[in-house]
């Protein structure tokens, strides 16, 4: 599935890991669309490393 394309990548990113120093925004419709369950785990993934930018924005796009 491509939420395993996004793992994947993820784990090759992962030897050159960064910590982020941004934070998204999330839109209203973003808000309306994603559970703000689902906003935090997306939040946490992405300050652990395991999502970079545009996979979040892919991860955003398809919910």
């Amino acid at each position: 599935s491509w939420m395993q394309g996004l793992t994947s990548a993820a784990n090759e990113q992962n030897d050159n890991f960064q910590p982020t120093t941004t934070q998204r925004i999330f839109s209203a419709e973003e808000c309306r669309v994603l559970t703000q369950e689902a906003r935090g785990f997306l939040i946490r993934l992405r300050s652990l490393g395991l999502l970079d930018d545009l996979s979040q924005e892919e991860v955003i796009d398809r919910a």
